[in-house]
């Protein structure tokens, strides 16, 4: 959830002497198998339409690398195209900080206030939706699951991709 730096030192552990080999060997390694297990999740593919048919603007910031975030995109939904796809850049915030979100608003010509909400499934993804002042949507199915999406104080969570239009839409709707 903090991105590839992060956790190659916490696998170096002590030895962060190692982090600067171990993270070009995870790399290298990552971006030769990045699509080869990894599929959206179930569901996915059909909520992403349904989103956008309810007129919603799509993007995703990730703090994997800006290649890497690209064709996971374009290797899991194919035939859908997101508004934006930020992923990590040397010397550009990542998530949690909201500052982050300048990147994704920018090239729609929107602002971070015209954020709705945050879908993710870890308490990076809540933490940077409260930086942003907006609900977090959390997906008890993903990374790290309930539990830690409760503690993170999620303010909806769903337990399948298909609950999360009508969550966002009573989200909205509360707002207006």
């Amino acid at each position: 959830g903090n991105g590839a730096v992060v956790l190659t030192e916490r696998a170096c552990g002590n030895r962060q002497d190692r982090v600067k080999d171990v993270y070009t060997f995870y790399r290298k390694q990552y971006s030769a198998h990045l699509d080869e297990k990894t599929h959206p999740y179930p569901g996915m593919p059909e909520t992403l339409i349904s989103l956008r048919e309810q007129g919603y603007a799509l993007g995703v910031i990730s703090n994997k690398n800006q290649r890497d975030v690209e064709r996971v995109c374009r290797s899991c939904f194919p035939d859908f195209q997101f508004d934006a796809v930020i992923g990590c850049l040397e010397g550009e915030p990542l998530k949690p900080d909201p500052a982050c979100a300048a990147r994704l608003t920018a090239p729609l010509g929107a602002s971070q206030g015209d954020i709705l909400a945050v879908i993710g499934d870890s308490a990076v993804d809540a933490a940077f939706a409260h930086g942003l002042g907006v609900a977090c949507i959390g997906c008890a199915w993903g990374f790290r699951g309930r539990a830690e999406l409760e503690k993170a104080n999620a303010e909806m969570i769903a337990d399948s991709a298909e609950e999360i239009p009508a969550l966002l839409s009573k989200w909205v709707r509360g707002k207006s």
